[in-house]
């Protein structure tokens, strides 16, 4: 109990005893645990194959969980009224869909079948006030497929936000986009951090997870290590994550010399 009487809240994110992967194929993670307070920030990095994107979809409620559970503020990340903003690697949207960058925001309010233009006047004028908050409202009525792709991505956050999650996962935000597209989505990132949004980043760019964020989790089916990212790479655990190829990555003085990553390692959905 609190001082006050009242039961501590729940995390964030509790991920506990998980098993889950696609019903198609073999599980791809088991056994993995990690709690996330709300208002953190934290890397996932592993391997192709580590199970990053299946984690995340397991999080969000996409796919099956054949073992343990995922509580988000302590319930059921299956039940109705959990909302999880989960953004998908690029080659997972349709990017032509004949949408504006409006009405893909708004969409993110979407409660079983109600679809457009049923909207009503609140759920728009919300969707217009994040297209603000992310320098976007000139764009409003622009056809999403011809924007930017860090504008694309900025306009997916607005839209994951208008499900009214603070939970956001993030699978690859930064795959196939240039500097410029990089340098919008790492400040739409800020953004939510000021604003106090728990975040889950999938990256296989470890340079950027090391310098903007202050936990990673290192992962290949089930949770490798779990902490400050100078505590994370190290020569051992990277050994234990990719195997023969951590030989090429560049270890100074006992750690991942990330400084040195001119490519990020591994480039192939999980």
């Amino acid at each position: 109990m609190t001082p006050n009487g009242h039961a501590p809240e729940p995390p964030a994110l509790v991920v506990r005893e998980l098993g889950a992967g696609y019903p198609w194929a073999p599980r791809t993670i088991d056994q993995l645990n990690f709690t996330m307070e709300s208002g953190d920030c934290v890397a996932l990095v592993g391997p192709n194959g580590a199970g990053k994107s299946t984690l995340l979809q397991a999080i969000a409620g996409l796919i099956p969980i054949d073992t343990g559970e995922v509580l988000v503020h302590g319930i059921d990340c299956h039940d109705k009224d959990v909302q999880v903003g989960h953004i998908p690697q690029r080659n997972a949207i349709d990017w032509n869909f004949p949408v504006t960058a409006h009405d893909v925001v708004v969409m993110g309010h979407a409660r079983g079948n109600r679809w457009l233009p049923w909207w009503p006047k609140e759920d728009r004028q919300r969707a217009l006030e994040l297209l603000e908050l992310f320098q976007l409202a000139d764009f409003a009525e622009r056809a999403f497929g011809e924007l930017s792709a860090g504008q694309q991505q900025r306009i997916l956050i607005a839209r994951a936000l208008a499900q009214e999650a603070d939970i956001l996962l993030l699978d690859e935000p930064f795959n196939g986009v240039d500097v410029a597209a990089a340098a919008e989505i790492t400040s739409a990132l800020e953004l939510l951090r000021e604003q106090g949004i728990t975040m889950l980043m999938a990256t296989h760019d470890m340079a950027r997870a090391a310098r903007d964020f202050d936990r990673m989790l290192l992962m290949r089916g089930t949770l490798v290590a779990d902490g400050p990212p100078d505590e994370v790479l190290r020569p051992d655990f990277l050994h234990q994550a990719y195997g023969d190829s951590a030989g090429v990555l560049p270890v100074k003085d006992g750690v991942l010399h990330v400084a040195s990553i001119r490519e990020p390692v591994g480039l192939n959905d999980d």
